[in-house]
Protein backbone atom coordinates (compact mmCIF):
# COMPACT_ATOMS: atom_id res chain seq x y z
CA UNK A 1 0.00 0.00 0.00
CA UNK A 2 1.21 3.40 -1.13
CA UNK A 3 -0.02 4.67 2.12
CA UNK A 4 2.62 2.73 4.16
CA UNK A 5 4.88 4.40 2.58
CA UNK A 6 4.71 7.25 3.14
CA UNK A 7 4.40 6.89 7.12
CA UNK A 8 7.81 7.48 9.08
CA UNK A 9 7.39 6.68 12.20
CA UNK A 10 3.74 4.85 14.22
CA UNK A 11 4.22 4.11 18.02
CA UNK A 12 1.31 2.23 19.73
CA UNK A 13 0.13 3.19 23.41
CA UNK A 14 -2.32 1.69 25.20
CA UNK A 15 -4.95 3.69 27.64
CA UNK A 16 -3.66 2.36 30.73
CA UNK A 17 0.07 3.29 30.26
CA UNK A 18 -0.49 6.17 28.26
CA UNK A 19 -0.21 8.32 31.44
CA UNK A 20 3.57 6.97 32.34
CA UNK A 21 4.51 7.44 28.82
CA UNK A 22 5.03 4.13 27.66
CA UNK A 23 5.33 3.58 24.00
CA UNK A 24 6.38 1.16 21.21
CA UNK A 25 7.12 2.03 17.76
CA UNK A 26 6.19 0.11 15.24
CA UNK A 27 7.34 -0.36 11.52
CA UNK A 28 5.23 0.83 8.77
CA UNK A 29 5.09 -3.28 7.50
CA UNK A 30 3.89 -4.24 11.41
CA UNK A 31 0.74 -2.23 11.49
CA UNK A 32 -0.31 -3.22 7.98
CA UNK A 33 0.06 -6.48 9.11
CA UNK A 34 -1.85 -5.70 12.07
CA UNK A 35 -4.25 -3.89 10.29
CA UNK A 36 -4.69 -6.77 7.88
CA UNK A 37 -5.18 -9.29 10.78
CA UNK A 38 -7.74 -6.81 11.91
CA UNK A 39 -6.52 -5.90 15.41
CA UNK A 40 -8.38 -3.53 17.22
CA UNK A 41 -6.52 -0.43 17.09
CA UNK A 42 -7.32 3.51 17.66
CA UNK A 43 -5.49 5.11 15.12
CA UNK A 44 -4.78 8.95 15.62
CA UNK A 45 -3.58 10.79 12.65
CA UNK A 46 -1.22 13.71 14.01
CA UNK A 47 -0.48 14.87 10.55
CA UNK A 48 -1.82 18.34 9.44
CA UNK A 49 -4.69 18.72 7.29
CA UNK A 50 -3.32 19.27 4.10
CA UNK A 51 -1.16 15.75 4.58
CA UNK A 52 -4.41 13.82 5.98
CA UNK A 53 -5.82 14.92 2.97
CA UNK A 54 -3.07 13.29 0.83
CA UNK A 55 -2.79 10.39 2.73
CA UNK A 56 -3.99 8.47 5.41
CA UNK A 57 -5.04 4.92 6.73
CA UNK A 58 -8.85 4.36 5.88
CA UNK A 59 -10.33 4.34 9.80
CA UNK A 60 -7.91 6.85 11.46
CA UNK A 61 -8.84 10.16 13.62
CA UNK A 62 -7.74 13.33 12.13
CA UNK A 63 -6.40 15.40 14.89
CA UNK A 64 -4.33 17.76 12.90
CA UNK A 65 -2.12 17.87 16.53
CA UNK A 66 1.21 18.06 14.65
CA UNK A 67 3.78 19.12 15.77
CA UNK A 68 1.97 18.65 19.03
CA UNK A 69 4.41 21.50 20.64
CA UNK A 70 1.89 24.35 21.60
CA UNK A 71 -1.04 24.27 23.81
CA UNK A 72 -3.16 25.00 20.30
CA UNK A 73 -1.64 21.48 19.41
CA UNK A 74 -2.48 19.68 22.34
CA UNK A 75 -5.26 20.79 22.80
CA UNK A 76 -6.34 19.32 19.21
CA UNK A 77 -6.38 15.67 21.44
CA UNK A 78 -8.10 16.45 24.42
CA UNK A 79 -11.41 15.23 22.60
CA UNK A 80 -9.91 12.49 22.20
CA UNK A 81 -8.55 11.55 26.10
CA UNK A 82 -11.91 10.69 27.27
CA UNK A 83 -12.29 7.59 24.26
CA UNK A 84 -8.69 6.63 25.01
CA UNK A 85 -9.35 6.70 28.50
CA UNK A 86 -12.86 4.63 28.52
CA UNK A 87 -11.00 1.83 26.45
CA UNK A 88 -8.13 -0.47 26.69
CA UNK A 89 -7.46 -0.34 22.75
CA UNK A 90 -4.20 0.12 21.86
CA UNK A 91 -3.93 3.64 20.32
CA UNK A 92 -1.31 4.03 17.59
CA UNK A 93 0.00 7.14 16.63
CA UNK A 94 0.75 8.07 13.13
CA UNK A 95 3.35 10.88 13.10
CA UNK A 96 4.03 12.19 9.42
CA UNK A 97 7.79 12.71 10.45
CA UNK A 98 10.43 11.38 12.24
CA UNK A 99 8.66 10.52 15.74
CA UNK A 100 9.27 13.63 17.61
CA UNK A 101 5.44 14.69 17.45
CA UNK A 102 4.51 11.03 18.39
CA UNK A 103 6.82 11.51 21.11
CA UNK A 104 5.27 14.39 22.50
CA UNK A 105 1.83 12.84 22.36
CA UNK A 106 3.20 9.74 24.31
CA UNK A 107 2.29 11.27 27.90
CA UNK A 108 -1.76 12.49 27.11
CA UNK A 109 -2.86 12.70 30.31
CA UNK A 110 0.17 14.94 31.47
CA UNK A 111 -0.21 16.63 27.59
CA UNK A 112 -4.01 17.37 27.96
CA UNK A 113 -4.87 18.14 31.79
Amino acid sequence: MKTFLLLTSVLILTASVAAAGTYNFVSPEALKQSLEEKESLLLLDIQVEKEYAQHHLEGAVATYAYPVKSDRDRAKLKPLLTRIKADQTPVVVICPRGGGGAKRTNKLDQNLS
